[in-house]
């Protein structure tokens, strides 16, 4: 049985798979300060205006409380802005600073070279169509 699972198992692949891309864009971050967990808030924050942190946490899929902890790293490192809504003082509303948006920028070709790597790695499953996939099982 152990032996079946081990060898068909999606979910055990793709959180192995997942655990040793993530190191790699750690590593690939290392210089700039940040991990990969860090730079995908920092993108997925500063993907348009500013986000309301509920909206954040649902695009993310993550929990409110956990997101809150790590915006508050990235808010004291003054990469973000954390502030209430004018319309909504209920409302906590998320957006990137100037370095935060310079941090991105910065990070980008790290991230696009190794983005390339890992796509070229997979020849016979191409990294496009597994992010696809990917998305597929994220939404349900």
């Amino acid at each position: 049985m152990a032996e079946e699972i081990g060898s068909t198992c999606i979910c055990m692949a793709v959180q192995r798979a997942a655990r040793v891309v993530a190191r790699q864009f750690d590593e690939a971050f290392r210089d700039l300060g940040i991990n990969n967990w860090q730079f995908s808030l920092l993108v997925a924050v500063g993907h348009s205006e500013p986000k309301a942190i509920g909206a954040l946490a649902e695009l993310l899929d993550i929990d409110q409380t956990t997101l809150s902890s790590n915006l508050k790293l990235l808010e004291r490192r003054e990469f973000l802005q954390v502030q209430r809504s004018n319309t909504d003082r209920r409302v906590k509303l998320v957006g990137l600073t100037k370095q935060g948006r310079d941090l991105v920028v910065e990070a980008l070709p790290h991230w696009r070279k190794l983005n390339r790597k890992i796509n070229t790695r997979m020849s016979d499953f191409r990294g496009e169509n597994l992010h696809q996939e990917l998305e597929k099982l994220a939404s349900g």
